[in-house]
């Protein structure tokens, strides 16, 4: 799917901007020039979408002395889906898998799961990564510096290559097995690779020291 294109199907840039720092950080109040200052845009540029965007529920606006702040309604009805779609397609996937984009060839299955995928992520939410694959830690150290401050979180990489994640599922590894049952947005690879897999470890021989 061509991400970019779905969003630009249905909102301008500038709103898209807006959304994706709204509905990604829930919790945070955003005043007019912080945001400005955040998405690299004018606040004059802004006024008009914040305006429209309070209109119509998704922000709540809140006085404060002289200042204005916004913030993502929680009472909004489509709320959690509308954070789904940009957690997708604008936020926190797309972010992650462009991280990933040089390590592509030695990753089998990479996927986001915990809070973030189950839609349910606030400004105290670290971002869950499971990565399958012949790639190092030390090798994805800078590229996961880089992501943490481009996602203002901490990112958390449970990293296996190939045969000790098989060998854990086949061994029914609490960690592994509840993951598995978790909602998934998956950075690569599928459901059905991730279930061949599974399959796979099940009928794998133990490994004898």
């Amino acid at each position: 799917m061509r991400t970019g294109n779905l969003l630009d199907a249905f909102f301008s840039k500038t709103r898209q901007a807006v959304l994706a720092a709204v509905l990604l950080q829930p919790e945070r109040r955003w005043y007019l020039r912080d945001l400005a200052g955040f998405l690299e845009l004018s606040p004059s540029s802004l006024q008009r979408e914040m305006a429209q965007l309070t209109e119509v529920g998704l922000l709540r606006r809140e006085a404060d002395g002289n200042r204005v702040y916004y913030q993502a309604d929680p009472a909004f009805p489509i709320l959690n889906e509308l954070q789904s779609i940009f957690v997708k397609t604008s936020g926190i996937a797309n972010t992650i898998r462009t991280s990933l984009e040089p390590f592509t060839s030695q990753i089998d299955v990479a996927f986001i799961f915990g809070s973030v995928a189950r839609g349910e992520r606030t400004a105290q939410s670290d971002v869950d990564v499971m990565i399958v694959g012949a790639v190092r830690m030390v090798d994805l150290a800078l590229p996961l510096r880089e992501l943490e401050r481009n996602l203002g979180a901490p990112v958390n990489i449970s990293l296996y290559s190939l045969s000790e994640f098989m060998e854990k599922l086949r061994l029914a590894n609490h960690f592994l097995t509840t993951v598995m049952q978790q909602k998934k947005i998956f950075l690569k690879g599928d459901d059905n690779e991730l279930a061949n897999l599974v399959r796979a470890a099940a009928h794998t021989p133990a490994r004898h020291e």
